[in-house]
């Protein structure tokens, strides 16, 4: 089984993407070297690319739907982490609003 980051939800458009991706495989490790005011780049299928600056940064045991679909921010990106057994949740905020 390959895997690879997903989207779990929400748009680039309208503001509100969550992406989840998986650890192990070298895909989100980066995740654990972010900090808060780091510039993070998505392109999309046709191209087009999205900054969004790193604004949250946490640790959590458990996390659900609700709390990953925050809409105070732009952006999620996060991955359960094997070694620590926790997820890392990374949020942004749009570069250009």
């Amino acid at each position: 089984m390959v895997w690879y980051p997903k989207r779990f939800s929400g748009t680039v458009y309208d503001n509100s993407l969550v992406i989840g991706g998986y650890y192990c495989k070298g895909q989100f490790d980066c995740l654990t070297r972010l900090d808060n005011g780091n510039i993070i780049t998505v392109t999309d299928m046709t191209g087009a690319q999205f900054s969004y600056e790193i604004k949250d940064i946490i640790r959590k045991k458990d996390v659900d739907s609700k709390f990953l679909n925050n809409n105070s921010f732009d952006i999620t990106l996060f991955v359960y982490s094997p070694k620590s057994f926790d997820y890392i949740i990374v949020r942004g905020s749009n570069v250009f609003n």
